[in-house]
């Protein structure tokens, strides 16, 4: 099973410092990537966190990283992204790690109506594998595209009338 719940208190603030913020998408200002927010204290928390949107920020109220930073760090333990000479390797491995928790959540969602259905559950079993192991670019592709598959069939399940015995 993989947490897809946000703890902030177990993260070293990935998310204040991997993505781009742009203005025109809740953002009180523009932020490159790889770059640590202006509002980041040296303890990995937001000073602006208790009114984000009041702030100018309801992008960063929004954000979930699904779980996927404090996994990725139980995962990769070193020191934080702020006392590693080069973290990109750790900035791309979260992103890619975001987007297997975000596969994830989706077939979870899922099989809570189809609980036996055995291509969803392998489908998340191999998610898991790859959150626990770390997963390449292509390899996060390739989940993506059979979770996009598995949740396109199951629409045509749901939508079907019942049958008539």
């Amino acid at each position: 099973m993989i947490e897809t719940r946000a703890d902030c208190s177990r993260c070293h603030a990935l998310c204040c410092v991997v993505p781009p913020f742009d203005a025109v998408q809740g953002f009180a200002e523009d932020k490159p990537a790889h770059q640590a927010c202006r509002h980041l204290q040296a303890d990995f928390r937001c000073s602006l966190h208790e009114d984000l949107p009041g702030h100018g920020y309801p992008g960063c109220a929004a954000y979930d990283c699904l779980g996927a930073g404090p996994q990725l760090l139980r995962r990769l333990p070193g020191p934080p992204w702020s006392a590693q000479a080069d973290p990109r390797a750790l900035f791309d491995a979260f992103l890619l790690q975001r987007r297997v928790h975000a596969q994830y959540a989706l077939v979870d969602l899922a099989l809570q109506r189809l609980p036996d259905d055995a291509e969803g559950v392998a489908l998340k079993a191999r998610l898991v594998q790859a959150a626990e192991a770390g997963a390449s670019a292509i390899e996060v592709g390739l989940l993506e595209a059979a979770s996009r598959r598995w949740l396109r069939s199951l629409s045509s399940r749901w939508a079907a009338p019942p049958s008539e015995a």
